[in-house]
């Protein structure tokens, strides 16, 4: 029945291969199992006092295997997890269940924010959310040492972008993940 049999983890599932491993995380992942989707959604329905398992009511006999994927591609069921809506209807975009289902936004005061009172940011000088363009290395050598605290000091450049393969800090320029 693929549990251990016996040991410490006698009862637990068995976990052998990678194949294993992504398939549980396909089971328990809100966007691969329409069953998990709608009680996600019911559980932040009785946190927003509104009703938004209809957001994946559709799905709920749905789950995407790892099998599924290998195949090909599959689009994923909605879940809280994210503030976007997967739908024929609708293009993805993040915020819509913010705007659309009311649902509070994942702010300490659950609105949209431009001024933010965060210690740690108020430190670097900063309460606005505004953009930054690129650090300009030539110019900061200037100042580098100038408030030293004894530490090493390294100017550092993120590269965050939204990709095919990844997002964040998973930028790559991998010419197999291009194509």
């Amino acid at each position: 029945n693929y549990t251990k049999a016996e040991g410490p983890a006698k009862g637990q599932p068995k976990l052998e291969t990678a194949i294993d491993a992504a398939e549980m995380i396909l089971t328990l992942a809100p966007e691969t199992n329409g069953q998990v989707a709608v009680k996600a959604w019911k559980a932040l329905s009785e946190i927003t006092g509104r009703e938004h398992a209809h957001l994946a009511l559709n799905k709920e006999d749905e789950k995407i295997r790892f099998r599924d994927i290998q195949a090909q591609p599959r689009k994923i069921i909605s879940s809280p997890t994210w503030s976007g809506l997967e739908d024929e209807h609708v293009s993805y975009n993040a915020g819509y269940t913010n705007v659309h289902e009311l649902i509070p936004w994942r702010t300490l005061s659950g609105r949209q924010s431009l001024y933010q009172d965060h210690q740690w940011m108020r430190d670097f000088g900063e309460s606005l959310l505004v953009y930054r363009p690129p650090i300009d290395t030539r110019s900061v050598k200037a100042v580098m040492g100038e408030k030293s605290n004894g530490n090493p000091e390294k100017a550092l450049n993120f590269l965050t972008p939204h990709q095919k393969w990844g997002i964040h800090s998973t930028y790559s320029d991998n010419l197999l993940m291009l194509t």
